[in-house]
């Protein structure tokens, strides 16, 4: 059975995840709200340029409305901060009441934001070493480490296991303060 994930983002790190995961079998949803970003998925796919400056293409289903995901089981958060209680209203709407939301941003409160709309239980923290660069919508150049840490969460390892999959070094940390300031 191919895994199925949804990614709520369109920028830099969105795309790098989505790319990862499609090369690695993961079939990817992108919820987005940034039209042009949407605009250059749906034209080409994600394209991540290696440091060898070789581009590879990723198709992914490109979505703007949270009611075409309807049923998700598990996503990835990867918004800027202030849009998080926006990311959380949508995946309200189209996480199943049993399905998982992994936030992998940068800055405080995010999970607390994602907690407040979805519950604790439907939601799980992570921070990543990984980088890109937006060159252009839906195109992007990987930089940074390939390592995802994540808090302890009982749902959590078809996740990790899909990011692994996709190549990334999965750890599992107990105390996720430490992964908020490392």
């Amino acid at each position: 059975m191919t895994s199925s994930l949804l990614i709520v983002g369109s920028g830099a790190m969105a795309n790098l995840f989505a790319g990862r995961l499609v090369a690695s079998g993961v079939k990817v949803t992108v919820l987005g709200t940034w039209e042009e970003g949407l605009q250059g998925l749906r034209a080409h796919g994600v394209r991540i340029i290696s440091s060898d400056n070789k581009e590879d293409k990723y198709p992914v289903r490109v979505v703007d409305n949270p009611s075409d995901c309807r049923g998700t089981k598990y996503a990835l958060v990867l918004v800027k901060s202030w849009q998080t209680l926006r990311a959380a209203e949508q995946l309200a709407g189209c996480l199943q009441t049993d399905g998982l939301a992994l936030t992998l941003q940068n800055g405080f409160n995010n999970r607390q934001t994602l907690t407040n709309v979805l519950g604790a239980q439907r939601v799980a923290l992570g921070v990543t070493t990984s980088g890109a660069t937006l060159v252009k919508p839906g195109l992007v150049r990987q930089v940074g480490d390939e390592v995802v840490s994540l808090g302890v969460h009982s749902r959590l390892k078809p996740l990790a296991d899909m990011l692994r999959k996709a190549g990334f070094v999965v750890d599992i940390v107990t105390d996720t303060s430490a992964l908020l300031w490392g």
